[in-house]
């Protein structure tokens, strides 16, 4: 029940701050006449490739998620993080790691559409501690997917990275099985 109710006021949040951020920019809010099957792509900052491996880029500090192949971003998505923060070091802390990872193979979820595994936490941090698991890349909460949007506009996650439309997680998951990349690097 507690659950539910927190659903039904992360909505309402969500509504309420996206409702009030488009009055303001004084845009429409819904006019089924230009509804289009695919997001309309939002201005993104840039953000680099630290890498010349194929790998994911996931800048925290912006909220963007970058698919890198030698050493050129080719694709970047707006993702949300977790509701903790940055620099995970304890099961239950809902922050989303920040360091280099593995990643798995993308599977399907019940709760998130797809859900790509990340590898937190490494052999390293383990020894040195920190504890968690089931971190990864994922797409909208299915309870909220109709929001879009909405849904990257605040960190909302227990330390994964989740993006905002079905659409694009699977262009993310498409790409993962195509190119095999080597890694993820989350920055600060």
């Amino acid at each position: 029940m507690i659950q539910f109710l927190r659903k039904i006021l992360i909505t309402f949040l969500l509504i309420n701050f996206a409702l009030s951020a488009l009055a303001l920019a004084g845009e429409v809010i819904y006019d089924p006449e230009t509804q289009t099957a695919e997001p309309e792509p939002l201005p993104m900052p840039v953000v680099k490739c630290l890498s010349p491996l194929t790998h994911i880029s996931v800048a925290s500090s912006l909220g963007i998620l970058v698919l890198c192949e030698q050493g050129e971003g080719l694709k970047k998505y707006r993702v949300s993080l977790g509701s903790g923060g940055i620099d995970k070091r304890l099961e239950g802390d809902r922050k989303t790691p920040i360091g280099i990872y593995t990643l798995g193979q993308p599977k399907a979820s019940d709760r998130f559409g797809t859900f790509i595994p990340v590898g937190y936490p490494t052999a390293a941090q383990k020894a040195a501690g920190f504890t968690g698991a089931d971190v990864g890349i994922h797409g909208p909460d299915r309870a909220f997917q109709f929001l879009g949007d909405i849904t990257v506009m605040i960190n909302w996650t227990a330390g994964c990275i989740a993006l905002g439309y079905d659409l694009e997680i699977n262009e993310i998951k498409d790409w993962v099985k195509l190119k095999h990349p080597k890694f993820i690097q989350i920055t600060p």
